[in-house]
């Protein structure tokens, strides 16, 4: 074996980088081993046509404020373009309006955003395990029922009432405008696979508006990109003094009686450590870089059960002439509920939609590069795996239709594409299902059931070995908090 380190990090996305620096500014000697040849996993940038262009996501919807305060990532870097875009929804018929106080939700979502800050705390720590009867685990429980009383007799009622309803229920409930409505349903929706009238919508809305209960700036954008961020985060952590390899990839996780001792490289090198954090999805981290020859039968039918399709795509266009709206903002395009739901019919059957939602940035114009010719966009909803045939002409046919119908003569004028559905991400990557949640965002995969009970805080059932991605609590997004807090219960074991 080579020089021993004291943990092993595996993957060098923002989660992998944060939970480096946490570990190396503890005094530990801390190892990044990155597959790609890019830092950053999702949020890694790379070259379309001459401009830089994001593999997955375009920015940072509530990335956590208390790790960018203990890394000091400003002081390495980051800073913003922009911590609060505008968003306007255009739909079918040409009709545009502006997402914001006045867009007559602002009731709904302040009560909402009341709920989402009860559960805010329990979305950064480490989820109490109500197995566990320890007086520890009460304390955490206690807590979250004692904040959640605290929003008054008749304010938990009604959170009780909608927490679990279909996000399409409460929407229909308390507004009437089908743009205003079919805008909020994306989203609260984006990523997940819920459609409108999905059971547990309002849970994942409430879900992915933790960040901002918690103080993170909505819709924000780095300078530079989402690849401002990653780069802030490889500045903190190589200072702290981790040392990461990009290239690297990771074939096994080496186990001595039933604890992770470090890693086997793609090259064949071992590498000890005392611990090893894998920033993987759960199945892969389980079921390949450890499989049935360490794995108890149980814990690998728990893995092989849980549920990770994804049903987002990412289009990147180089073309000239962009839209004069995407250099005031975020734009959506979306239509009505009825809409979302038989786009999300199709994709779950694999079937390619005719019709598509989208979400669409323009980083350059929104940096103030008026001659930028990138738009990116994230389409929803999109099979796993398309059966047909020719399913990926047909989804980028209908993206491109999108576009053309809102803004007219723009596709005429693109000079070059990129199209990722869930299946290159899965091939690229290694994301079981082309999941960017590592994992499906439901109430059987949330909180303390995240991925599953015994792996549930982070810790998993092969000692000394932490998840550390987006598949452990709190889940997806660029948050750093799995990676955060998966350092943090490493640095509890006396032999981290």
């Amino acid at each position: 074996m080579s020089a021993r380190y004291d943990a092993i990090v595996i993957g060098g996305g923002h989660n992998g980088l944060v939970a480096a620096a946490r570990l190396a500014k503890a005094g530990k000697r801390a190892l990044v081993l990155e597959a790609q040849e890019r830092l950053g996993g999702l949020a890694a940038s790379e070259t379309l046509d001459g401009h830089e262009v994001p593999l997955g996501a375009h920015l940072l919807y509530a990335f956590a404020p208390a790790v960018e305060r203990a890394l000091e990532l400003q002081r390495h870097g980051l800073s913003y373009v922009q911590r609060a875009l505008a968003t306007t929804a255009i739909a079918a018929d040409g009709r545009q309006l502006a997402l914001g106080p006045a867009d007559g939700s602002a009731a709904l979502q302040k009560r909402l955003l009341a709920f989402a800050k009860a559960l805010a705390p329990f979305c950064a720590m480490p989820p109490p395990r109500p197995v566990d009867n320890t007086w520890g685990e009460r304390w955490s429980l206690f807590k979250l029922a004692l904040r959640l009383r605290r929003l008054g007799k008749r304010e938990l009622g009604e959170f009780l009432r909608i927490v679990l309803l279909p996000l399409a229920d409460l929407l229909n409930d308390e507004l009437d405008d089908e743009l205003l409505k079919a805008a909020l349903a994306f989203d609260g929706l984006v990523g997940t696979r819920l459609a409108p009238r999905s059971p547990g919508g309002v849970l994942a809305w409430l879900y992915r508006l933790h960040g901002r209960a918690a103080g993170a700036a909505p819709l924000a954008l780095p300078k530079g990109g989402v690849a401002g961020l990653i780069a802030a985060l490889e500045r903190a952590a190589r200072e702290a003094g981790a040392e990461i390899r990009t290239g690297a990839p990771v074939s096994r996780v080496l186990v001595d009686i039933d604890r992770a001792k470090g890693v086997v490289t793609g090259a064949g090198e071992e590498i000890a450590a005392d611990v090893v954090l894998s920033t993987a999805d759960p199945k892969r981290t389980f079921l390949e870089f450890l499989g049935p020859r360490v794995l108890e039968t149980g814990t690998q039918r728990q893995v092989e059960r849980l549920r990770a399709r994804g049903m987002v795509a990412k289009l990147d266009l180089i073309a000239d002439g962009l839209p004069e709206t995407l250099a005031q903002g975020r734009v959506l395009l979306v239509d009505s509920l009825d809409a979302l739901e038989e786009s999300f019919d199709g994709a779950k059957y694999g079937e390619a939609p005719p019709v598509l939602a989208a979400e669409l940035v323009a980083p350059g114009l929104l940096s103030g590069d008026r001659s930028s010719r990138h738009l990116s966009a994230i389409l929803t909803y999109v099979p796993t795996r398309c059966r047909e045939a020719d399913g990926r002409q047909r989804i980028e046919g209908a993206a491109l239709a999108l576009l053309e119908q809102r803004f007219p003569g723009l596709t005429g004028r693109v000079a070059a594409s990129r199209l990722l559905l869930p299946e290159d991400y899965e091939a690229r990557l290694g994301l079981a299902g082309g999941d960017w949640h590592q994992g499906e965002t439901t109430i059987e995969q949330l909180f303390f059931l995240r991925p599953f009970a015994e792996a549930s805080q982070y810790a998993t059932p092969i000692g000394g070995l932490y998840l550390a991605g987006a598949g452990a609590h709190p889940g997806g997004h660029l948050t750093g908090l799995p990676g955060w807090n998966a350092a943090g219960a490493a640095l509890k074991e006396k032999r981290a």
